[in-house]
């Protein structure tokens, strides 16, 4: 069996344990993330001994739905870890990752290609980009230490590298400080109720109706897609917004004419088009959840570019 047949049927097998355990329990965990005015990331699963499943939907201009499963050993740390993402645009993505003593074996499919990695690693929960499920797990295993001060083990699955130790310290009953840039809340038994990321807001939830509200997201994004209009620009004017965009001090935003329209890439990240919806606002193609509006000054030149976000604003002068 090749390994990318040897994975689906790993992941089929597990992620169809969710039903069967879901009808065992009536207790589901569930969260909302959101990033100012919009929800990103909606996410629930289900406990039934040391078996986890679940479903955890991104929205970021198009839906993204994943299911996943994780099996843990009898002492709390993973044994193996499946997801598979759905999303409405043609496209397969599977990761598998299997524990062993010492080391995790991790198996991407994306399409038709697949990557096996194996990282070196003792403990640690995985984390699949905005995903909850890990820092819930983590945070209740630090709690239960019985100390203010220790560390979670940590690693992020689609990316390459070993997993991080990161410093956690409890403030009181309920605060929680995470790394250098995440605070939450936590329940008596260190159970995650709220957890902040930068712009990214996290809240526990009561029950979700996933099924009805993926429709909603796929449907209200539907319409705003079909409600944007690009206009056309001259090459002359789209070349004045040619330049790079510093964001941060380790990012960068480069945008060139690619035809007759513009093109931004951050770092090695793919380039993205930008299509014009007015002579100084832009937009993704692909997406709804990002916007661009440039500024000029009084001689016309572009000056800098906010990304707008949920309501979110991210100004970035042009530095070239």
């Amino acid at each position: 069996m090749s390994t990318r047949s040897a994975t689906i049927t790993r992941c089929v097998a597990l992620v169809a344990l969710a039903a069967p355990l879901a009808a065992q329990s009536a207790d589901t965990t569930s969260y909302v993330t959101t990033l100012g005015k919009d929800t990103t990331s909606i996410e629930q699963y289900v406990r039934v001994g040391n078996t986890i499943t679940g479903a955890w939907i991104q929205r970021q201009g198009d839906v993204y739905v994943h299911d996943y499963a994780m099996v843990l050993r009898p002492d709390g740390w993973p044994a193996h870890y499946v997801m598979t993402l759905y999303t409405t645009r043609p496209h397969t993505f599977l990761m598998s990752v299997t524990y062993g003593r010492d080391s995790a074996t991790r198996v991407m499919v994306r399409d038709s290609t697949a990557i096996t990695m194996r990282v070196a690693t003792t403990h640690a929960y995985p984390i699949a980009a905005i995903s909850v499920l890990a820092w819930d797990l983590a945070l209740a295993r630090a709690r239960t230490a019985g100390t203010d001060t220790s560390t979670i083990g940590v690693e992020y699955v689609e990316v390459r590298g070993p997993p991080q130790a990161l410093a956690v310290k409890f403030f009181g009953a309920d605060s929680v400080r995470i790394g250098a840039n995440m605070s939450g809340r936590v329940d008596s038994n260190g159970r995650l109720l709220a957890l902040r990321a930068g712009p990214l807001e996290t809240r526990r939830a009561s029950s979700l109706d996933v099924a009805t509200l993926v429709r909603g997201f796929i449907a209200a994004d539907s319409a705003t897609k079909a409600a944007r209009v690009e206009v056309s620009l001259s090459p002359a004017a789209l070349r004045r917004f040619a330049g790079e965009y510093t964001l941060s001090a380790n990012a960068v935003f480069v945008i060139t004419v690619d035809g007759k329209r513009l093109s931004g890439r951050v770092g090695q990240r793919p380039p993205m088009q930008l299509l014009a919806a007015s002579p100084t606002t832009f937009f993704l193609e692909t997406t709804t959840a990002v916007t661009f509006e440039f500024e000029t000054d009084a001689a016309g030149n572009v000056t800098a570019v906010t990304l707008v976000q949920g309501g979110v604003r991210q100004r970035a002068a042009k530095t070239k």
